[in-house]
């Protein structure tokens, strides 16, 4: 057989957050002339198992450590809406994900809340 074509792609996740980039899958494809004179098409995907220990599509990379993530372990922080993942470093708090920079910010500042009650008075909603 002799090779007439070949085609190679690469799926690639862009981190806007580190503006860094890692190949998740590849496909390739080889068109082939055989001895008979036909043509032979060879087209071979090439299966990442994903950072989360997933075989499926990737979704997201995880904006704090940068592993590859799929859907169902992706989510994003609600206060500063970075890509986080949920077995890495999301925390879940009141039916909330938040990442753990934005949720150690909220238990500091529930803290100062709590010390200087004393002598401040604070509106129920603020």
């Amino acid at each position: 057989m002799k090779r007439i074509r070949s085609t190679y792609k690469q799926s690639i996740l862009h981190n806007t957050w580190s503006n860094t980039q890692k190949e998740v899958s590849a496909t390739e494809i080889d068109i082939d002339l055989d001895d008979e004179g036909g043509i032979q098409e060879h087209e071979t995907n090439h299966l990442i198992p994903l950072d989360c220990s997933h075989f499926s599509e990737a979704y997201s990379l995880c904006g704090l450590c940068e592993i590859v993530l799929c859907q169902d372990c992706s989510t994003v922080c609600a206060t500063c809406g970075k890509p986080i993942g949920k077995s890495c470093h999301a925390v879940q708090f009141e039916n909330q994900w938040f990442c753990t920079h934005c949720r150690s910010a909220q238990k500091r500042w529930s803290l100062f809340r709590f010390l200087s009650s004393v002598f401040i008075r604070y509106e129920e909603g603020a």
